[in-house]
């Protein structure tokens, strides 16, 4: 986090946000924060949301009050996140502030949405704000505004989102093919077995029998390549492919 004189600063500017002339034109207290509101604010849009960099915009679009608490509200354009007819509402990423909390205090938050199939929830983007003077904020929301914010007034710099789009790995998967048998019938491909499925979060590859692990600076990516006696050797028998596999006669199964 940066340092309290910086947030002072903000306080007296319109950073984070971008000024644009015709959302200078329109602003008014009314559809407007204060420049005391936000001081400062980062976003991260992972893969899901598709936001692409000079064509989509995050902004703050809703500031809603509680007895204890006031909830920012950001949105996007991006593909993954906006709200649509195949997706009422979007994916809004959203930021409970208690009352209490003290001046230019920084606030995370977290958008995630259910995986395809059974897959677990995975994140769709993150991020965090800082607020100046929560009073200022809270106030305004309750006395001063007056019908929806001005979303032209209220875009985020962009600098201040970043994107991950196309730059990661959300989950993985495995699987193997059934062993050839002598039943196979040409020109047909065996089937595949999953062995794990969705798996997200830290991977660690071990290199099996006759295996090579290698990285491929040009492509930024991993190589598994057959390679005799290398990885865990060679077997002194034959190894299940899965679990389960039913072994075909005279085999070390």
């Amino acid at each position: 986090m940066a340092r309290n004189e910086w947030y002072t600063d903000n306080a007296n500017r319109r950073y984070p946000f971008a000024v644009e002339p015709p959302a200078a034109a329109l602003s008014t207290p009314a559809n407007t924060l204060p420049n005391s509101a936000l001081v400062d604010c980062g976003v991260v849009c992972l893969h899901g949301g598709g936001f692409v960099p000079g064509r989509d915009r995050v902004w703050v679009s809703d500031v809603a009050t509680s007895p204890t608490h006031v909830q920012l509200t950001l949105s996007s354009n991006a593909p993954g996140i906006a709200d649509t007819i195949e997706n009422p509402g979007g994916n809004p990423l959203i930021f409970d502030i208690p009352r209490t909390a003290p001046e230019n205090t920084p606030v995370f938050g977290s958008c995630e949405i259910a995986g395809p199939g059974s897959c677990p929830e995975y994140l769709l983007w993150h991020g965090f704000v800082v607020v100046g003077r929560i009073s200022e904020l809270a106030g305004w929301a309750e006395n001063v505004r007056s019908g929806p914010l001005l979303a032209s007034a209220h875009l985020l710099e962009p600098h201040c989102v970043q994107s991950l789009q196309g730059a990661y790995v959300r989950s993985l998967s495995i699987a193997n093919r059934r062993r050839t048998r002598t039943t196979d019938i040409p020109g047909v491909a065996r089937d595949i077995v999953p062995i794990a499925t969705c798996r997200q979060g830290a991977q660690r590859f071990v290199a099996g029998y006759n295996c090579e692990i290698g990285y491929d600076t040009a492509q930024n990516g991993l190589v598994f390549a057959a390679r005799r006696g290398e990885g865990a050797g060679e077997p002194c028998g034959e190894v299940p492919a899965y679990d389960g596999e039913e072994p075909v006669p005279d085999s070390a199964l």
